[in-house]
């Protein structure tokens, strides 16, 4: 039995280095992996915080634009023009909704919010002259 042993040792010479460098390969595919992983989520993290931002900025200055009187142009919040971060702007532009250019009643009124002159965010609403 003891020379069995020592048989099966004396061929394994070479083992150790092929096991090093595949556990070497496996861990560094699993390290990849994991760095990529992680870039990803923070690209995602980044994406859904200016979205909120710009979600936030679009509707301050939806419920400004409602809580005004029906009118011809639609200044920005002053809340968000002392407030907004820097490099985002908003945009407010309104038409007459297609079929309703004769009716003084209705406008389509768009906010748009861009970050360093990139559009981020753009919601339409209606508002009704009362």
């Amino acid at each position: 039995m003891l020379s069995l042993v020592r048989n099966l040792r004396g061929r394994e010479k070479g083992g150790t280095l092929i096991e090093a460098l595949a556990a070497l390969g496996i861990m560094g595919f699993i390290a990849v992996a994991f760095i990529s992983t992680l870039g990803t989520g923070a690209k995602a993290t980044a994406i859904a915080s200016e979205q909120t931002v710009a979600e936030s900025l679009a509707r301050s200055q939806i419920e400004y634009v409602r809580f005004l009187s029906y009118a011809n142009s639609y200044p920005l919040s002053p809340e968000l023009e002392a407030n907004k971060p820097a490099g985002w702007n908003v945009y407010t532009t309104w038409v007459r909704p297609p079929g309703n250019e004769g009716d003084s009643d209705i406008q389509k009124v768009t906010v748009t919010v861009t970050r360093n002159d990139r559009t981020i965010l753009s919601i339409d609403f209606f508002k009704v002259y009362r």
